[in-house]
């Protein structure tokens, strides 16, 4: 009976312990608005999570298109074709390539600002 009471007399700690790691791990905060403001900063966020969705999946489908572009020119390399056709392919890549490159600053210029400066100050 007595071993009992010690065990018992140590379990307030343990809980109030376990209870102490628990708030501390689950500390989510929370963000409140006033007044109708959360509904357009929530669309606001939409428009620029489908905005860069549409930028990536340009990027990527010109990726694609590059990466069939050089196919064929190795293959046109592999079968002997003329030189104009392979310079014209040649010439269709450095195009898709320009491309490329500003698709890419689009998409950079894209990204909400708010997040590269978090991410820049978080650096420092």
């Amino acid at each position: 009976m007595m071993q009992v009471k010690k065990k018992l007399h140590l379990l307030p700690l343990f809980l109030m312990s376990f209870l102490g790691m628990f708030l501390i791990i689950n500390n989510n905060p929370i963000m409140a608005s006033s007044n109708g403001h959360a509904n357009n900063n929530g669309h606001n966020i939409n428009n620029n999570q489908s905005d860069l969705e549409i930028q990536a999946n340009i990027l990527l489908d010109l990726n694609l298109q590059q990466a069939q572009l050089v196919q064929q020119i190795f293959q046109a390399r592999e079968n002997n074709a003329s030189e104009e056709f392979i310079n014209n392919l040649m010439t269709r890549n450095m195009e898709l390539s320009q491309r490329i490159a500003t698709q890419q600053r689009i998409l950079h210029n894209t990204i909400p600002q708010h997040s590269n400066r978090s991410n820049n100050s978080s650096r420092n």
